[in-house]
């Protein structure tokens, strides 16, 4: 887990350590560089790291309450794998939530800035899906359709659409065809959010259907057996 010291320091200005940790071993869960047959004890990431121990030991367990990892008695922490049919299950639900989300959103015509913001999301994730930086871009894809959500103003909904996101992609990067899938979505985000701008709201609501279902079959590939 070397290569994560290059990526804290961007983090540092507007992020506690704990933040920062929890971001970043998120991004390496996700990613599929922390392998879930293998045990990952706090001081050895906060070496990596370059922090104290405490703050990543903290993030640890803030992702242990996510689901994302599992505590191992006296041993460490290891990467939770989901079933092909939990993965299945937690695709249903999104559906579920997201497509009705997005029609709402389209219908409440968001204000110019926060279109900006969205559009400065997109470009930042499309920037490092074009770069290959895999974690920077999963984090910044992260933050774009959390920041999406929030549009609706419900904080339940927006950390359980965060929280199921986080789970159905545990071993997403694991394929060739899923780094090539990153641009492609990367680029979608702007056609969703031309349609949720122009208020066209079965547009807007068949391309996050449309996105999600291609992301299912490509994240799923990863996925353990039912």
């Amino acid at each position: 887990m070397t290569d994560t010291q290059d990526e804290l320091p961007q983090l540092m200005s507007h992020q506690s350590f704990r933040e920062q940790a929890r971001e970043v071993i998120r991004g390496m869960i996700v990613s599929g560089k922390m392998a879930p047959d293998a045990l990952y004890s706090a001081p050895k990431i906060a070496s990596d790291l370059n922090v104290s121990a405490t703050p990543v030991r903290e993030a640890l367990l803030d992702l242990v309450q996510e689901g994302l990892l599992r505590p191992v008695r006296n041993r460490g922490f290891q990467v939770v794998i989901m079933t092909a049919k939990e993965h299945d299950d937690v695709f249903k639900i999104r559906l579920l939530l997201e497509v009705p989300s997005i029609r709402e959103i389209s219908k409440s015509s968001p204000t110019a800035n926060q279109m900006k913001g969205l559009y400065d999301l997109a470009n930042a994730a499309r920037q490092f899906a074009r770069e290959g930086d895999l974690i920077a871009y999963l984090n910044a894809d992260r933050r774009f359709h959390i920041s999406l959500i929030e549009l609706l103003g419900n904080k339940p909904l927006t950390e359980l659409v965060a929280s199921l996101r986080d789970r159905v992609r545990l071993l997403g990067l694991a394929n060739s065809g899923a780094r090539s899938h990153i641009v492609q979505s990367a680029t979608e985000h702007f056609e969703l959010l031309d349609r949720i701008a122009a208020s066209d709201t079965e547009s807007a609501a068949a391309i996050i259907e449309r996105h999600l279902r291609r992301s299912r079959d490509v994240w799923g590939a990863g996925s353990g057996p039912a």
